[in-house]
């Protein structure tokens, strides 16, 4: 797992999500990503650090999603600075996966010339567009 972005990625566009920090953390349980039906659905934009990590460790391993595919998505996802990784506190961490941040990001690597980070981060951005709302799996409760 990834402790930064890239250092080829420059201070502008900032490297903090753009979302308001201020806000509580949004992230969601999950029960709360489990529809009535029991169906766990991917949900990016609303992942902790842990749920990233067990979502695509959970789609590496059951083949939906190629080793590369899954290193080209951690790409994308801001690790805190402070913390102790692992901890409770650190997985509970809400990932910050934005889509707004990730075209930036980009639109910034092209710009510098920088065309397999650009094309890295469009694949990362790709597959989370594609992943997106698709079932992870199925809960079953006795």
């Amino acid at each position: 797992m990834y402790t930064m972005m890239p250092a080829s990625v420059p201070p502008s566009p900032s490297l903090e999500p753009s979302a308001n920090r201020t806000e509580k953390n949004n992230a969601v349980t999950k029960a709360e990503a489990t529809t009535p039906d029991g169906i766990e659905r991917i949900d990016f934009a609303h992942m902790t650090l842990k749920t990233v990590e067990a979502t695509v460790n959970d789609l590496y391993f059951s083949g939906r999603i190629t080793f590369d595919e899954l290193s080209a998505i951690m790409q994308v996802v801001i690790l805190p600075v402070d913390g102790i990784a692992g901890s409770d506190e650190w997985n509970a961490t809400p990932a910050h996966i934005n889509r707004d941040d990730i075209d930036a990001w980009i639109d910034a690597a092209t710009k510098r010339g920088s065309h397999q980070e650009a094309a890295t981060y469009r694949r990362a951005r790709a597959l989370i567009d594609a992943l997106d709302g698709q079932p992870l799996r199925l809960s079953v409760t006795a």
